[in-house]
This record gives structure tokens, sequence and C-alpha cells, in this order.
């Protein structure tokens, strides 16, 4: 017991060993500084080993409670290593891992041997993102089905077509907007200039529609003549219906009072515009009652010449009608 000084405890070449003997709860070892001044209690080796300064308890738990910061600095790094698994348990706080490093690898989470598993409770957000949070990966949890949320964004990308990108080298990119049944389940491409090539086409060997009521629709909003085109650089079109039961048509219909349909062929071939039917017949029908609704049929040619030819061998094989 020193009131006034200080107390020294010095060994040479020797082991110092401070040991209680107990016997009972509260048969501690107690290294206390008292009163609020800046005082420490400071635990200094000069060992080479990795236990230059060892807490060991063999049976019970290790508690260390500070009032302000807890500082961990290892020159070499900080490991820690058990037996079996466990956890850091933080308790009504924010656990939080801070590096201040410029590297790629500031702050990495590594599994050497199995996975890393990321958990966050309903109605929270697990966030990979940048320090102003505009550009992220965000994963919304929630018991609520429709309010379960994954959103990607990019808000720095700049003009970069490659802002965000999906790569597989050898596999494909599946994306599947649930059942498709419900008005709800769409999937949507927004762009400004939305494009799959860089001209601005949309390529693929089908479109096609597996949903049971929906209908394979392609279908533009635009206000302009050209609001939908559909065209090919080089190479035909085919278009086909392969229904076989009654209302199976090819319909090309026009609604608008004023929208015209119009078939217009640029070749120099004799055939350059054909319309047959392999079996049936063809209508070609004018339904108007006003001025100007007529069924004209006109070659422009000087050299160009009209024929009506009939194979039929009934009486009337070609027959002009008027009512």
């Amino acid at each position: 017991n020193a009131t006034a000084g200080g107390i020294d405890i010095d060994g040479v070449n020797s082991t110092i060993n401070i040991t209680n003997t107990t016997n009972g709860a509260g048969d501690d070892i107690n290294i206390t500084t008292v009163n609020a001044n800046n005082s420490s209690i400071i635990l200094t080796s000069a060992g080479t080993e990795a236990d230059a300064i060892k807490l060991d308890a063999a049976a019970g738990g290790i508690v260390i409670n500070a009032g302000d910061a807890l500082a961990l600095d290892g020159a070499g790094g900080i490991n820690i290593g058990v037996v079996a698994d466990f956890a850091i348990d933080v308790d009504a706080s924010t656990f939080a891992l801070d590096a201040s490093a410029v590297g790629n690898n500031a702050i990495a989470l590594t599994a050497v041997n199995g996975g890393i598993l990321g958990k966050v409770a309903n109605t929270k957000t697990l966030v990979l993102g940048n320090s102003a949070s505009d550009t992220y990966f965000k994963l919304t949890a929630n018991t609520t089905a429709n309010a379960q949320k994954i959103e990607i964004k990019n808000n720095t990308g700049g003009d970069q077509a490659d802002a965000i990108k999906l790569i597989a080298v050898d596999g494909g990119i599946t994306i599947d907007a649930g059942g498709g049944d419900d008005p709800t389940d769409d999937f949507i491409v927004v762009g400004n200039n939305f494009s799959v090539t860089d001209a601005g086409v949309v390529t693929a060997s089908e479109f096609s529609s597996t949903g049971p009521t929906e209908t394979g629709e392609i279908t533009s909003e635009l206000d302009l003549p050209n609001a939908l085109v559909i065209g090919t650089t080089v190479g035909g079109i085919d278009i086909t219906a392969r229904g076989d039961a009654a209302g199976d048509d090819l319909d090309i219909t026009t609604t608008g009072a004023a929208t015209e349909m119009r078939l217009t062929s640029a070749s120099t071939e004799a055939d350059a515009l054909v319309i047959r039917t392999t079996v049936g017949g063809i209508d070609i029908t004018a339904e108007g009652n006003a001025a100007g609704d007529d069924l004209d049929i006109t070659t422009e040619g000087a050299a160009t010449e009209m024929r009506l030819t009939s194979e039929s061998t009934e009486a009337d094989a070609i027959k002009i009608h008027a009512l």
C-alpha cells in the first residue's frame, strides 16, 4: 500500500507470478486507477513471440468495456481464431467496419473454404453501394410479397454503353417476370434511346407468346407515320399464321378513318406483287357508300397491260356484275 508514491516490481532474468487461490465468488484480482484524470493502465512487452501479451481464460470469458472507442491495432494484422463457430453480437447498437485505405480491398470478406451469408430483418434493406448512396445493389426484405424488391442502380455511369453490364461467357442469362399471367408480372425495359444493337434494332430468331390467354403483341405508342417499322437490311420477311381453327386468321387492319392500307413493291420483276391462295378463293370488297369510295385497279405504265385471266371451265369463268 503506497499512499504517496509508486510501486515497482522488477525481475531480472526471472519469472514473476502473481497468483490468487480463490475459494468463492468475488475473489478477484483488481488493478484499478481511481479519480478522473489522464491516467492509464499500461501493459507493455518487448517480447517477439506471437503471444507477447496474452490474456487467457481457460474456463470463462473475457470482457472488455470501453467508455470511449476500443482500438485494436496490429502491425501484422488482427486474427480472431477459434475452434468452433462463434458470433459477434452487437446488442441495441450498430456494428460498422470502416477502413480509410484506398485499395479495392480496403475491407475484404474472404471465406477460404465456405460461403458468406448476409441477412437483414424484414422491412430492412441490404445495400452494396458507393459512399453517395446513389449507385448500389439493394435488396429490400419484407413479409409482404408486394414490398419485396431488388434494385440495381447506377447513377454515375455517364453516357457509357455498359453502365450496367451482365455477361455470361459460356452460358445464358434468364430474366423471368413471375408466371406472366398477372397484369403486374411484366418485363419492362425503358430507355431514352433503348437499343439492342447500335442501330436500335431488336433482333430475335422468334417472337412468341406462351401464356394461356395473352397475345404476342408488338406495340408502339408513337404518334408518327412510321410509329412501328418491321424491316430487314438484307433478306426477306415471312409472316405465317399456322393456326387451323376458325378465327386463326392473318388480320392486317387499319381502324382510323383517315388511315389507309398500302401494299407497295419496288421490285422490277413481272410478279412484283403477288396475292395468291393455294386453296380457297379471294374476296376484294369495297363497302364504302360515298363519292370516291371506289375499287380502282389501275395500270400507269405505257406498256403495262391489265389482264383478267381465269382457268375456270364454268360458263361464268369471268363475271363482271353491277347490282
